[in-house]
């Protein structure tokens, strides 16, 4: 099986007013990314951006799992 990548965007904000504010994002996406990187479970490289990281941090060379 080829490479398995996820990308998580962790965002305190929401341009659609529906959305619920969430408390701790940040925290969610290391939750669902480790769930994601559990090889019993799906076996992704995860990598995880917040909104304070500039979007041409998140302009790397493939996707590492290294944040």
């Amino acid at each position: 099986m080829g490479r398995r990548l996820a990308l998580l965007v962790a965002t305190y904000e929401h341009q659609d007013s529906g959305l619920r504010q969430l408390t701790a994002p940040a925290h969610d996406a290391e939750s669902l990314a480790s769930v994601l990187r559990d090889p019993d479970i799906a076996g992704f490289e995860v990598t995880v951006r917040e909104p304070d990281q500039r979007a041409s941090s998140m302009r790397q060379p493939a996707m590492s799992t290294k944040p």
